[in-house]
């Protein structure tokens, strides 16, 4: 026992037990400058009417115990922190077994159990009472009292039986767990109640976005520990990307007997084990010309995904499985393609849209090709689109028509798709530009021009004899389309007027022979 006028410094070596037996006060500290450091056991028993009185301070490292206090296990109007284990009980309803007055502040960091004393106040809290990270406040036949100018705080776990009391009518916040043995409150009363805490086995649905606000206490005591998900310092928990509707995850406290159970019933969460797969990124559509090598279409690689090929955006035939896919495809059209990624456990990305585009090559005639009058040169006429342009090796080009070529040249002309860039070519064989002759056999009879530009062709029967002869004009599929009587020995001009641009074929009947020949018309 010391008074008031003592200031003293005890410390209770780790190897020392101290017992109080039948005591008034067993531990007195009446200076408020004293101190009492307990790192061994203390044990007050027998009727033990106070524990101890602290005006001073006290910090326990080891153990106390008080089985049978009369009147009061702890009485404090200065400062006590229990770093050990403290269990303070008695069986007489009149015993409060810790009674921090109004400027007493008790901070428990570790565990302490108190068990029957005074009914609705065998703890009584005037002053300041802190339950800390990782320590356990154990109530067993005992009750809680925060009076009006108490302040009670839980930031680690509150354990109460089924018929035990917490009422506050000061200020009590619970940023821990607490745990009834049937159901109840962290607290109740008239004064000032916050919690934001959760029950000691608390189960927990997942929000739709697969995070869940645990609790808004920023709390220290997440392990990492087999936790599948990832629990942040604000009280979120946020389940992983593969989780499973209806997967349970237990979060890992390092307080024991607390097990937090979280529950996804996130919609976002994938079926199957699967969470978020990133798509192929596309190494861009490609274009060719038909007739071309047909070039692969690419996506980027990613560590530990396989690219699956597909011809359907859902579903659909799997085509190829690697970053470059060739088409096997010739013929003009776009073609589109669905490519996804797969990672090591099968789960797949939202497919990527890539397309191959093949071009048509132009498509063009020669209509025809036309003599000049002099037989020195001809002219190339063509007929296709007009979003084309055309180059050739020789004569030159103007619009459709390839002029001024010499006899005897061929020519390459080559018509260029003005929109794609696609190509297509054709030779032209150079036609024979000297007048025709009809009769093989005695060339009696000779026609030209053998290309008609204009609406008239010459008959020269000048080694015929004087007469009159027959000539009939056929058209290609053979109907007579012109008859027209003309004289031997002399040369005769047809006009062709009314006779369509295409092929046609003259006979020349005499008394004993008829001449063929064929000819264009080039208008």
């Amino acid at each position: 026992v010391f008074n008031g006028s003592d200031d003293v410094n005890i410390t209770l070596t780790k190897s020392s037990t101290l017992n109080i037996v039948k005591a008034g006060i067993g531990i007195n500290i009446g200076n408020t400058n004293s101190e009492f450091t307990n790192n061994g056991v203390i044990n007050f028993k027998d009727e033990v009417l106070l524990g101890a009185k602290i005006n001073g301070s006290f910090v326990n490292n080891g153990t106390i115990n008080a089985t049978n206090i009369i009147k009061n296990g702890i009485n404090l109007t200065g400062s006590f922190e229990n770093k050990g284990m403290i269990t303070l009980s008695s069986q007489l309803d009149t015993t409060n077994l810790i009674r921090v007055d109004t400027f007493g502040v008790f901070t428990n960091t570790s565990s302490i159990a108190f068990s029957g004393g005074k009914d609705s106040t065998s703890v009584t809290i005037r002053g300041i009472y802190t339950n800390d990270k990782d320590a356990y406040t154990t109530l067993n036949s005992a009750d809680i009292n925060v009076t009006p100018t108490g302040n009670f705080t839980n930031t680690g776990l509150v354990s109460m039986n089924e018929n035990d009391l917490f009422y506050t009518q000061g200020n009590s916040t619970n940023n821990g767990f607490y745990s009834y043995a049937s159901g109840g409150d962290f607290s109740t009363g008239p004064g000032t109640i916050i919690d934001n805490g959760l029950p000691a086995d608390a189960t927990i649905d997942a929000a739709k976005d697969c995070t869940v606000d645990i609790a808004e206490a920023a709390y220290a005591w997440y392990f990492s520990g087999d936790s599948l998900g990832v629990a942040g310092a604000d009280g979120s928990f946020t389940f992983p990307a593969k989780s499973v509707p209806s997967d349970s995850v237990i979060i890992t406290t390092s307080l024991d007997g607390v097990n937090i159970t979280v529950v996804n019933i996130c919609d976002d969460a994938v079926e199957g084990g699967c969470g978020t797969v990133s798509s192929p990124v596309s190494l861009g559509d490609q274009e060719v010309c038909e007739g071309d090598a047909i070039p692969s279409l690419k996506v980027e690689a990613v560590t530990g995904y396989e690219a699956d090929w597909y011809d359907a955006a859902t579903e659909g035939t799997l085509l190829f499985t690697g970053l470059e896919f060739t088409p096997a495809v010739s013929e003009p059209g776009v073609y589109t393609y669905y490519v996804e990624n797969r990672d090591a456990d099968g789960c797949v990305s939202d497919r990527t849209v890539i397309s191959l585009t093949i071009n048509a090559s132009p498509v063009f005639a020669v209509d025809s090709t036309l003599c000049a009058d002099d037989n020195n040169s001809y002219s190339v006429f063509l007929s296709m689109d007009t979003d084309y342009t055309v180059e050739a090796t020789a004569g030159t080009v103007a619009g459709t028509v390839v002029s001024g070529i010499p006899v005897g040249t061929d020519v390459v002309v080559t018509v260029t798709d003005t929109i794609t860039g696609c190509t297509a070519e054709q030779t032209v064989t150079s036609p024979d530009c000297t007048v025709g002759t009809i009769d093989l056999d005695n060339n009696n009879i000779k026609v030209y021009p053998t290309l008609v530009g204009n609406n008239e062709i010459n008959i020269d029967l000048t080694e015929l004899s004087l007469d009159i002869y027959i000539l009939n004009i056929y058209d290609f599929s053979g109907k007579l389309r012109k008859v027209e009587n003309v004289t031997g020995g002399t040369k005769n001009e047809i006009n062709l007027n009314g006779l369509a641009q295409g092929v046609y074929f003259i006979k020349v009947n005499t008394q004993s022979q008829t001449y063929n020949a064929r000819f264009p018309i080039i208008h």
